[in-house]
């Protein structure tokens, strides 16, 4: 099992200087590398490899004293991450990838034992950096193999290194926890079928005033210091969002066995939908939930089950009957049945029927069953 473990490191301002120097190496690397490939498919309709770059990295070492600074290794990382963006390119998957400014070359990937390590105290090594003090805020767990170290600098200065590692494989526990469907919303970020709500903590919409101040004043003036606040702002709501969202999706895997969501094409949302409400969307991190709901599930015994989308908020968790209603409309009310129920709440219970049956999902049909009072 591989897994990924990220620390705060703290560099002095000499071995900032020294990452900050390698990241700009890597980077013109990165941008030769892909100029090479352009410039071969232009005039020559000739596709370059990552095996035809790599096999030259030697001679370039040799001839670049800067390019020798960094690591072998390192080097070659950077060549497969471009390669990696190519072929996504190649597929469809992407845009082509662009050329690298100073500001969006932000990581270098090291082997570990190899370019980076740890010394008997716990510090990192970095090769032609030096000894950098870790913050070890959880323990690596018993048995890990350590295999890369990824120095990562955010953009609001801060510097974090991301230790890949592998572990044995171990037999999740047995879950027995009720089964849950979940719909997500903009109001409260989940409702699930047992028909309770999650308040979406709408941080972006909290900060969006003191944001706007900072990026009027950063438009006029283009100074420094307001980029720099502009970035911590953003990088503190991004904290705060993915703190919350951890929290969330470690409650709902250590409390359910089973929780069925919608599989949304989340970036064909943003797209359709009106400016304000884009926003939102992404002020709620749908994707971010879903991915990890996806991996925390594997280790807690629970199970993450998809279901399409379409209609789940129009159908009648009841007896199934199509009752269509505007965004505005807050509350189910089915003139089959006689349903009453929350909208959003009626939406997860047709999510788990949909993934389930009717049966599994809540039973045998009754008069008084709880989908049916509401």
């Amino acid at each position: 099992m591989k897994r990924a473990y990220q620390y705060r490191i703290y560099p002095t301002t000499k071995q900032e200087q020294a990452l900050a120097q390698l990241l700009d190496v890597g980077r013109r690397l990165y941008n030769a590398a892909l100029e090479h490939r352009l410039l071969c498919w232009k005039r020559y309709f000739h596709s370059v490899s990552y095996t035809d770059q790599a096999a030259d990295l030697k001679r370039m070492r040799r001839e670049d004293v800067e390019l020798g600074q960094l690591n072998f290794s390192a080097c070659q990382q950077v060549l497969r991450r471009l390669d990696k963006n190519y072929r996504a390119f190649l597929q469809g998957i992407r845009k082509r990838p662009r050329f690298k400014a100073t500001d969006r070359f932000r990581s270098l990937e090291f082997r570990f034992g190899d370019g980076s390590g740890l010394t008997a105290t716990r510090r990192l090594r970095v090769q032609n950096v030096g000894v950098i003090r870790v913050r070890w805020h959880r323990v690596l767990p018993e048995q890990a193999e350590i295999k890369d170290v990824v120095i990562t600098r955010q953009a609001n200065g801060k510097w974090f290194a991301t230790f890949r590692i592998s572990v044995p494989d171990v037999t999740p526990p047995v879950h027995h926890g009720p089964m849950v469907g979940l719909d997500v919303g903009l109001n409260h970020i989940v409702a699930l079928s047992d028909g309770a709500k999650i308040k979406a903590p709408r941080l972006y919409r909290q900060a969006e005033e003191r944001l706007t101040e900072v990026q009027q004043r950063y438009s006029l003036h283009r100074s420094r210091k307001q980029r720099r606040i502009l970035t911590r702002l953003h990088s503190k709501v991004a904290r705060q969002r993915k703190d919350f969202l951890h929290k969330l999706s470690r409650r709902l895997v250590d409390t359910y066995s089973l929780i069925v969501i919608e599989s949304l094409n989340i970036k064909g949302m943003t797209h359709e939908t009106k400016p304000g409400m884009s926003k939102s969307i992404h002020d709620a991190g749908w994707a971010t939930l879903a991915k990890m709901l996806d991996y925390k599930a594997a280790n807690a015994g629970s199970e993450i089950r998809r279901v399409d989308a379409p209609h789940t908020s129009q159908l009648c968790s009841a007896c199934w009957c199509y009752v269509p209603k505007t965004l505005h409309i807050r509350e189910h009310h089915c003139p089959s049945c006689g349903l009453v129920l929350d909208r959003d709440v009626n939406a997860a219970r047709v999510i788990l029927v949909r993934a389930l049956g009717w049966d599994a999902a809540f039973g045998p049909r009754a008069e008084k069953h709880p989908a049916l009072v509401g």
